[in-house]
């Protein structure tokens, strides 16, 4: 089945020891997956969705670990892979393929992939052959890391040039 588009909310929900911070799930999908950032390593937690009532519920081997500082995922419109950006530094991004029939999360080869600076937010192209990820960078100079994803495998190959679209913040002030 393909999907569409992507739905992505950040959520600060009041759970002992985690801070939830962003929920991603592909339109009509039957799974939902949320990055729970913590001191040190993170996971990501994942659960179905009853197509009733639109309840959640934790399935088996959830939650599942992600790199230091999970902030940001995003799933691809095909529901084969899954992205986590951890803002550690240096920042990374964690690949996972997604079983469909139990949702489960297995790490890609070669994951967690290197990312900018401060790493923040992750989101993979409509066609499902790019992620991107903002970094906020040193000193306030943010940019953007780019990769290809291998349709088969999920891996992620940093474009040419990558980060780009490097950006000093200007202060509102002057």
């Amino acid at each position: 089945m393909k999907f569409a588009a992507i739905l992505s909310v950040a959520l600060f929900l009041s759970v002992p020891g985690l801070r939830t911070q962003d929920i991603s799930t592909p339109l009509h999908a039957q799974f939902a997956y949320v990055a729970n950032s913590i001191i040190g390593p993170g996971n990501v937690s994942g659960y179905t969705i009853s197509p009733a009532t639109g309840a959640l519920a934790a399935f088996a081997g959830s939650p599942f670990a992600a790199g230091e500082e999970p902030l940001s995922m995003a799933v691809d419109p095909s529901g084969k892979f899954a992205y986590v950006v951890n803002g550690g530094f240096p920042g990374t991004v964690s690949g996972f393929t997604i079983d469909p029939v139990t949702g489960a999360l297995t790490a890609i080869g070669g994951s967690p992939f290197a990312a900018g600076v401060f790493s923040n937010s992750v989101a993979v192209h409509p066609s499902g052959k790019f992620v991107y990820v903002s970094n906020a960078g040193p000193q306030v100079v943010g940019d953007i890391s780019g990769y290809t994803i291998d349709p088969v495998t999920g891996t992620l190959t940093a474009i040419a040039g990558s980060p780009s679209l490097r950006e000093k913040a200007r202060s509102r002030w002057r």
